[in-house]
């Protein structure tokens, strides 16, 4: 069974209106990206779930839907595979985190 779920981390900047700091952009975005990348990994859906509503993650449902399916399935075992944000390619003004992250038995 191969389920695909297609969705953004953090969304920051004017062009998203969040902007909750603005000194070390990079690595607040990061600090938070990872902890919504946990509870991910975690199979914690409730925590996802919380922390992308104070985020302002849009399609919060998607990601804590497939975190549902997942332990559904009994998968345990995720693993980040890639990480980045489309800052890291370009400035932080405007940029989204974006991640990879597979599930096994």
């Amino acid at each position: 069974i191969c389920c695909i779920c297609s969705s953004n981390l953090t969304h920051y900047g004017k062009e998203y209106n969040f902007i909750p700091f603005i000194h070390s952009v990079k690595d607040n975005l990061h600090i938070l990206d990872k902890k919504l990348i946990n509870s991910i990994l975690n199979l914690n859906s409730k925590e996802f779930y919380e922390l992308a509503k104070k985020n302002k993650l849009p399609d919060i449902n998607v990601i804590t839907l497939f975190i549902e399916i997942m332990k559904g399935l009994g998968l345990k075992n995720g693993q980040l595979l890639q990480y980045y944000t489309s800052g890291d390619l370009s400035d932080y003004s405007d940029s989204v985190g974006m991640a990879a992250i597979s599930f096994s038995k």
